[in-house]
């Protein structure tokens, strides 16, 4: 347990918390003493509103909207059990008759806003939990003093928190992830034949003539596939992969083991630059049939604007299955931007005839593993407590803690596709700017 002199001496430690695990924050935060506390009290509300300052999750001050007049926070301590915080306006005539004598909650405009005073702390040990991918039952086991309700309100709050970041941020996120030149190229070799093949140079000295072996009556063997594989991926800059899944299938799966029907198939377009798989990648909800252009949600138009997001470029090349809609919408991508057959090469893979990999080795397994990934999280995550079917709203709440988790635990996660860790500055940079 840590002790401090003071408060300034508490702030400066907590700016120094790097959050790689919950015991640093237990030990520094949630159970250490400052032992020159005064004039307000040593309690856990206060070091949690303390931390809450530092950090950016509550204001270090509070002026009046009118006049400007700086507030003082003071501690009530016979308000109720544990007492309260207030910003307290200027008395007599220091400010303005808005301001004069005004009393204002602390826990307003803060990340305690509807939290009782007493239970900011385990609020803050919440959402340590949460970044740190902690199991529901262990939150629910580790906060033990507060009911489960309350527990399960704050998390659907940090998961709605974190969708309108990633909806906030997105746009940015995937001009700056599809700007990206992808993975590092590979000098490019002779289309013709391997460098081990090609006949080493003349030599300038005469050597004694050899008899010339009999030719075989074999034909000779074309270039392996395997090399024209790395052909053709050295001539291309990146490889984009796109392509289409259900959330709630029909048929039995990660998402729906009993195989009931929906009325409403919920459709979730994707798409990774092949490489860099694990941060480099975007998904997004199609819109209900309702809403979508021509009662499609994957038609012409919807599939046109999903691929106006990855950013395509002259000499990319794009992977998708043979879905219609998918095919035309590349073509009206090349005419928009003035690109050619040659220059944006659209590989297809027929998923109809059981294609996996077409024949110039192209496959769609990159975008396929996303999707492994992200119904395995769903399914133990939030399993029992599935969203219905029609439920876009929280559904888009899911999908997009799952990318946001993705790209603040860049180089961040022990193990790699199941365990989403964001650091605690990280994750409180990201509730503090909503």
């Amino acid at each position: 347990m840590a002790v401090y002199k003071d408060w300034a001496d508490f702030q400066a430690t907590v700016k120094e918390i790097k959050g790689r695990a919950r015991s640093e924050f237990l030990e520094k935060v949630k159970f250490a003493s400052v032992e020159n506390a005064s004039p307000l009290p040593n309690t856990e509300a206060r070091r949690a509103f303390a931390f809450a300052q530092t950090v950016g999750l509550a204001p270090k001050e509070y002026n009046c909207p009118t006049c400007e007049h700086p507030y003082t926070i003071e501690h009530n301590a016979e308000s109720d059990r544990a007492g309260r915080l207030r910003w307290i306006g200027p008395r007599y005539s220091d400010g303005c008759w808005a301001c004069n004598g005004d009393k204002v909650t602390a826990s307003n405009f803060s990340f305690f806003q509807n939290t009782r005073m007493y239970h900011w702390m385990d609020k803050l040990d919440c959402l340590v939990m949460w970044l740190a991918d902690y199991r529901h039952k262990t939150i629910v086991m580790e906060l033990s003093n507060v009911n489960h309700q309350s527990v399960d309100s704050w998390i659907s709050k940090f998961r709605e928190t974190a969708g309108d970041w990633y909806d906030a941020v997105s746009p940015q996120a995937s001009k700056k992830l599809f700007a990206d030149k992808g993975p590092n190229k590979v000098a490019k070799p002779s289309a013709s034949r391997p460098a081990a093949m090609k006949t080493a140079p003349k030599s300038s000295k005469k050597t004694a003539t050899k008899r010339a072996p009999a030719k075989s009556t074999k034909a000779k063997k074309p270039v392996g596939r395997k090399f024209a594989k790395q052909v053709k991926k050295t001539i291309n800059k990146r490889v984009l992969i796109a392509d289409e899944s259900f959330l709630n299938k029909r048929k039995p799966g990660k998402l729906n083991k009993c195989a009931r029907p929906q009325k409403d198939q919920l459709w979730i377009w994707g798409a990774v630059l092949q490489g860099k798989s694990r941060t480099h990648f975007l998904f997004r909800i199609l819109k209900h049939p309702d809403e979508a252009a021509n009662g499609k949600p994957r038609g012409h138009k919807e599939m046109l604007e999903n691929i106006s997001l990855v950013n395509l470029q002259k000499g990319d090349t794009f992977v998708s299955d043979k879905w219609a809609a998918t095919i035309s919408a590349v073509k009206a991508l090349r005419r928009s931007r003035g690109l050619t057959v040659n220059t944006l090469p659209h590989e297809m893979v027929n998923h109809d005839a059981s294609e996996i990999v077409n024949e110039r080795g192209f496959s769609t397994n990159a975008i396929e593993a996303k999707w492994s990934a992200l119904k395995r999280r769903v399914r133990s995550k939030y399993g029992g407590r599935l969203p219905s079917h029609s439920n876009r709203e929280k559904w888009r709440c899911i999908v997009n803690e799952f990318q946001a988790r993705c790209l603040l635990s860049a180089d961040h996660s022990l193990f790699e596709d199941h365990y989403y860790y964001v650091p605690l500055l990280a994750g409180i940079k990201m509730f503090a700017a909503a």
